[in-house]
């Protein structure tokens, strides 16, 4: 009999298991709608579609910002790695860089404060704290337009890491308004 019962609750998981939800409904068109506005979602909520689409909403918005920082720590990695070789340097874009180095440590933090913030249920925090992240990528980029004749060396960083925030922002926006 506890055989037969165990059966029964395993088929009866399953079946439950694959039939899709409302809410999974609306997580699918969330990320195609945040998607289809960013049109830059290849590289962030379809990287992990396994991931995604299994998640509820706050986990959704967990792996955008995760992404996010991920982005960052590696764009931190990428300046230090520039600062290590310095010997030509123009002194400006030495500044520049130990700037950014600056400014995505912060946003690193920044992200960070956000997830705690969304796992907080504190909405606006959250809204407030990826805000704040992508401007540093932004205070970055504006360093270097003071350098003539150099160019950021960190554009297509700042780019990636402001276009990952704001799909971030698109999901957290809902969270937001309610």
């Amino acid at each position: 009999m506890k055989a037969i019962f165990f059966l029964l609750s395993v088929a009866l998981c399953l079946i439950l298991l694959s039939q899709p939800t409302i809410a999974e409904d609306n997580i699918s068109q969330l990320i195609a709608k945040v998607c289809k506005q960013s049109g830059n979602c290849t590289f962030s909520l379809k990287s992990n579609p396994t991931e995604s689409q299994r998640a509820d909403f706050m986990g959704v918005a967990l792996i955008a910002i995760r992404l996010a920082s991920d982005n960052a720590v590696d764009t931190s990695s990428y300046i230090k790695s520039l600062l290590n070789d310095t010997v030509d340097m123009d002194p400006s874009i030495e500044q520049g860089l130990f700037d950014c180095s600056d400014q995505y440590l912060d946003a690193i933090e920044q992200l960070s404060n956000s997830m705690a913030a969304l796992v907080d249920n504190d909405y606006k925090d959250l809204y407030v704290w990826i805000n704040t992240a992508m401007s540093d990528a932004k205070s970055c980029e504006e360093g270097f337009k003071d350098v003539k004749d150099h160019p950021s060396v960190l554009t297509d960083r700042n780019n990636q890491f402001s276009q990952l925030c704001k799909d971030a922002l698109a999901i957290a926006k809902p969270l937001v308004t309610n």
